[in-house]
């Protein structure tokens, strides 16, 4: 059968409008899915659970961790681009909670901890592992602590509500240093490599102060003490704790001196007043008087020298307003054996006296 142009023609259009049915299709088929894309709503989980995440980088290695401990406690962990454990953040059963920080070979170098009663701490560590500082707080204050390489403790400062307290201490981790204070004063000691107080200072809040230093085993060996009134006294002790040195002065302008024996009994005495007066007195270590001077603002002034049983020995006396004087000698029983008097108008006498007391010999003369 011959077919003509004209049959082509006609199937040629036949095939363009299907096609053109076709095309139309598959665009209104697109154009009905994009527009229900665009109002569909995306459903996103509520939780998505998994025993591990974790974060890489561009070249597949671990960068951030997020999971659990061995016992079952929240865990997150960073890294370094080699897979080094750079900072990880833990939670404990306890209810506590820890940061720690690591060096590039997986040393712990910084530990900080949230305790459940409501404190803090601050651990910092050497790339040995060795702890070498410690910060911590509670409720009722705050310490810090610092070690030496060996972990031993060599310096604490610690405070409460009331005051604080600061302490060193050698290699061997005895104390050497301890400063103390409270609502009420406070006191430095100083201790010996066997832990005995060498040096202790106190003050308190009303204007009083002390220093002590000691022989080692507790007994006191120096003291001085003032107060807020001026007054002021500074004592020596023996290796027994018997006083031997005292100084003492008063607001008021007075002082006095004691000399003491090992025994504690005063040998030499010094004493003054503010108003000019003047007195010193020895002994014989038994409490007995031998030797007393004494002197007025007036001018007036006496000597006396007793023997070892207190009985007087000899007097001087002299005075400034009255010009008079007097000496006198005595026994050992006691007795006047000689006396000489002078007065200001040229006057004098001397009188001599036997062992009994009875007048020997009586001289007196004047202008």
């Amino acid at each position: 059968m011959t077919t003509t142009i004209e049959d082509r023609l006609a199937s040629l259009e036949k095939s363009n409008r299907r096609l053109r049915a076709m095309v139309l299709g598959v665009f209104v088929a697109g154009a009905v899915g994009v527009g229900l894309g665009m109002t569909q709503v995306i459903r996103v989980p509520d939780v998505i659970q998994a025993k591990s995440f974790e974060v890489v980088n561009d070249d597949g290695a671990r960068v951030v961790a997020l999971g659990s401990t061995l016992n079952g406690e929240g865990m997150v962990t960073t890294f370094d681009g080699d897979g080094d454990e750079l900072v990880a953040l833990i939670a404990t059963e306890e209810g506590e909670g820890k940061i720690r920080t690591f060096d590039g070979s997986g040393e712990v170098l910084v530990v900080l901890t949230a305790m459940i009663e409501g404190g803090g701490a601050i651990g910092t560590f050497s790339g040995d592992g060795q702890q070498l500082v410690s910060l911590s707080a509670t409720d009722d204050g705050g310490a810090i602590s610092t070690y030496n390489a060996d972990s031993q403790l060599m310096a604490s400062l610690s405070g409460t509500d009331i005051g604080g307290m600061v302490k060193t201490y050698n290699a061997r981790g005895q104390q050497l240093v301890s400063l103390h204070s409270n609502d009420i004063g406070g006191i430095v000691n100083t201790y010996n490599a066997a832990g005995g107080t060498l040096v202790a200072l106190g003050m308190t809040s009303n204007g009083n102060g002390a220093v002590g230093t000691f022989d080692g085993d507790g007994g006191e060996l120096v003291s001085l003490g003032t107060t807020a009134h001026g007054e002021g006294a500074v004592s020596t002790f023996n290796g027994t704790g018997v006083r031997l040195v005292a100084i003492e002065t008063t607001g008021a302008g007075e002082g006095r001196i004691r000399v003491n024996n090992g025994d504690g009994n005063v040998l030499v005495g010094l004493g003054a007043t503010d108003e000019g007066e003047g007195l010193v007195i020895t002994f014989d270590g038994e409490n007995v008087l031998l030797v007393a001077l004494g002197s007025t603002l007036g001018g007036n002034g006496s000597v006396s020298v007793n023997n070892s049983a207190g009985d007087p020995m000899a007097f001087i006396g002299t005075t400034v307003d009255g010009g008079a004087g007097a000496v006198q000698i005595f026994g050992s029983g006691g007795g006047e054996l000689v006396s000489l008097g002078a007065t200001v108008d040229g006057d004098g006498a001397v009188l001599v006296n036997d062992k009994h007391g009875q007048i020997k010999r009586l001289m007196s003369g004047g202008d």
